[in-house]
């Protein structure tokens, strides 16, 4: 799917499916191995192969979040994911290390595991293009650039 020029721009939002699509395959014939010579069998009655046909469905998304960044917005899109999420684990264990207040520290360790179980999730599936995941997201980054503002006006010292 990244053939053809989309290595680099992606296919744009939601546009996986339609990317896909010359590379689907229809369908599959499934227990071929039951019947002695299945394919001669195929081409000669229409009724094993309504039988043994199962359609197969074009998937919404890849399998995997950086894919899926890759795929829809393009090699930069998944370059900047893969830095904000760096960024942000970067910052919150040294948040975690730099502060002194027990509370604050415990804020910062969750937002850490919190961040470490999306990317972990996101390697089977995709959990930020389903609209509440995505918020959460946010939500979590703006909870650490408050931590990171807070840590800088006590010390006074950039994080």
């Amino acid at each position: 799917m990244l053939k053809n020029g989309k290595l680099i721009s992606g296919a744009g939002l939601s546009g996986y499916q339609a990317a896909t699509k010359p590379y689907h395959q229809e369908g599959i014939f499934f227990n071929a191995d039951k019947l002695p010579n299945f394919d001669d069998q195929l081409r000669n009655s229409a009724e094993l192969r309504a039988k043994y046909w199962q359609p197969v469905e074009i998937y919404m998304y890849p399998h995997n979040i950086l894919l899926n960044f890759w795929s829809e917005l393009g090699l930069l899109g998944a370059l900047l994911f893969a830095w904000i999420i760096i960024k942000y684990l970067y910052l919150s264990s040294k948040l975690f290390k730099v502060i002194k207040d027990k509370r604050t520290k415990i804020i910062a360790l969750s937002l850490f595991a919190a961040m470490i179980t999306i990317v972990i999730h996101g390697l089977v599936d995709v959990p930020y293009f389903k609209n509440d995941l995505s918020v959460m997201f946010w939500i979590l980054i703006a909870i650490l650039g408050i931590l990171n503002l807070k840590a800088y006006e006590n010390n006074r010292t950039q994080i």
